[in-house]
């Protein structure tokens, strides 16, 4: 009895193993993880001018950068990869939502706002991504 009930739980033991990793060898063969460079304005640390973000995920990822704001703002993203979505979101010094949208493609957008810092959140969805951005460059 003893014999039989050790090769009954050992055949269960296999079979969970095997589910496992059945379930999971689909997943692990994606790399996941972004490359993000950026360029600062002047000697400055933390303010952003240009951003360039390329790697593929699995799950959404936000990333938020700080950036000088003027009266009248310029932003430019150039998607190279077709395929995983992004939004952007883009507040104030006070912390208001300015601009809000989907981008599926690349495209040039204006907005006004007072001078100062503000805030923008790229939020990047499942997918691969390739994308340049550039912020208020003459």
């Amino acid at each position: 009895m003893k014999k039989f009930l050790l090769i009954f739980l050992s055949l269960v033991a296999i079979i969970i193993i095997a589910f496992s990793v059945l379930n999971d060898s689909g997943d692990s063969l994606i790399s996941d993880g972004l490359e993000i460079n950026t360029t600062y304005i002047g000697d400055s640390s933390e303010l952003v001018s240009n951003l360039e973000i390329s790697g593929k995920l699995k799950k959404k990822q936000t990333v938020e950068i700080k950036t000088m704001l003027n009266e009248n703002n310029k932003i430019s993203i150039n998607r190279s990869q077709e395929g995983g979505k992004l939004g952007i979101i883009i507040r104030n010094s006070k912390g208001e939502k300015l601009v809000e949208k989907q981008i599926s493609d690349s495209q040039t957008f204006s907005f006004q706002s007072t001078a100062g810092e503000g805030s923008i959140q790229f939020v990047l969805y499942q997918g691969t991504h390739k994308i340049l951005i550039n912020i208020n460059e003459e």
